[in-house]
């Protein structure tokens, strides 16, 4: 039987890779201040490479990519101001130009695929040099002010490349200036929100299709579930490894589904609800050896295993952002099915979804219930950062809890 053949998602040029199924161990990884100089690449198990970045925003001449920019395979074109939190992200060295995708996750980080910045055997390209273009949904009408260039970058010491791993395809950009777009949730270490089954959605600035390549300018959103393990590795085989990575795509006999990612949609968001809005499941980062628009199958690294990492990573290099902290929650009125219960969340700079849990000890938690209800009735499971937001108040209404049963936040 022949092994399928796993291909990264970004733009320019697509590398054929073999992923073995060893599990790596995680890391933490970030940038440094500008003002400071970039920390040892032991740091957390980081390579922090500092980027050859402009001191001055690219005039508009500057903004047009000399390669194509890549786009969602299928699904439609944003709206205006829709998913603000996906961000382009252009890469420029001394091997060539590669268009990828990113999402904001603190005002000053962007959350993206390592292979976006190296070479097939994990070494940092020559030269790196990495522009952020945030809210413009379409880039032909971005203007300097949307383009924010990068200071630092970092890759976890355990990113191989995809000559050895798909595995730990992460990486986090420092911009030179904070963002004023929201960050978009990172998720809880374990989570029922992107279980098997669950519809995720799908955005990046990748190719239409394949064969002929297809660009467009603008931001691109599609739907696609998620696979089981067993689903993903039937389609990828042994270089799809449970635990450091998801996958969708139609399940075994099943009809087309809406969208896949594409080439140029590496580094971008994979999400899914999370009461009223969404948390981060994934980073775009390889598919197969084929037209994307034709499986429709996309691959990406799981952003639940290594969320405590990235956290970390951002609190190490800028403590001015995080840890995410929590009031204990307090009973605020009991109701003949139950109770509420409310507190304070301070996300502290670094976009972070919540769940409030009850039961006897966080290990026995009866039951979960996300977000809080608002005095119009509104659901809100979201503590995120990029608009400069402090403590906020959450409650939640828990049915079925008895008096005197004990209610604690949990945090991702």
């Amino acid at each position: 039987m022949t092994r399928p053949r796993l291909l990264r998602r970004s733009g320019h040029r697509t590398a054929t890779i073999v992923a073995s199924a060893a599990l790596l161990g995680l890391v933490g990884g970030i940038a440094a201040q500008a003002t400071l100089a970039a920390p040892s690449p032991s740091d957390h198990g980081l390579r922090v490479i500092e980027t050859g970045s402009k001191s001055e925003a690219p005039t508009s001449a500057e903004l047009s990519p000399t390669a194509p920019a890549p786009r969602i395979a299928g699904g439609r074109p944003a709206g205006d101001g829709e998913f603000p939190f996906t961000v382009k992200v252009e890469v420029s060295s001394g091997v060539g130009f590669f268009n990828c995708t990113g999402t904001v996750v603190s005002p000053e980080f962007v959350l993206t695929a390592a292979h976006c910045l190296t070479d097939n055997f994990g070494v940092p390209r020559p030269g790196l040099n990495v522009n952020v273009i945030a809210g413009a949904t379409d880039l032909a009408f971005a203007t300097p002010a949307n383009v924010f260039p990068s200071l630092f970058v970092a890759i976890p010491l355990n990113w191989q490349g995809f000559a050895t791993s798909a595995a730990n395809d992460w990486a986090l950009v420092q911009l030179d200036r904070a963002v004023t777009v929201r960050g978009l949730p990172l998720p809880p270490a374990a989570n029922e929100a992107e279980a098997p089954g669950v519809e995720g959605t799908i955005t990046g600035y990748g190719l239409l299709s394949q064969a002929p390549n297809v660009p467009t300018n603008r931001l691109h959103v599609g739907t696609a579930p998620i696979l089981t393990d067993a689903q993903c590795i039937s389609y990828f085989g042994a270089g799809y490894v449970p635990g450091l990575m998801n996958c969708t795509g139609p399940p075994p006999g099943t009809p087309p589904i809406d969208a896949t990612t594409c080439p140029g949609d590496s580094g971008g968001p994979l999400f899914v609800p999370f009461g009223d809005d969404y948390l981060q499941a994934g980073i775009t980062s390889f598919g197969l050896n084929l037209p994307c628009q034709t499986p429709r199958l996309g691959g990406y690294t799981k952003v639940s295993t290594y969320a405590a990492a990235i956290t970390g990573g951002l609190q190490f290099l800028q403590p001015s952002l995080g840890p995410p902290t929590a009031s204990t929650g307090g009973v605020t009125q009991q109701h003949d099915d139950g109770l509420t219960v409310a507190g304070t969340v301070d996300p502290n700079g670094i976009a972070t979804a919540y769940e409030v849990r009850w039961g006897t000890t966080p290990a026995l938690g009866g039951g979960v219930v996300r977000g809080y209800a608002d005095p119009d009735g509104g659901v809100q499971a979201r503590a995120y950062a990029g608009l400069g937001e402090g403590p906020v108040g959450v409650s939640a209404r828990i049915s079925g809890a008895p008096p005197g049963t004990e209610i604690f936040y949990r945090f991702s």
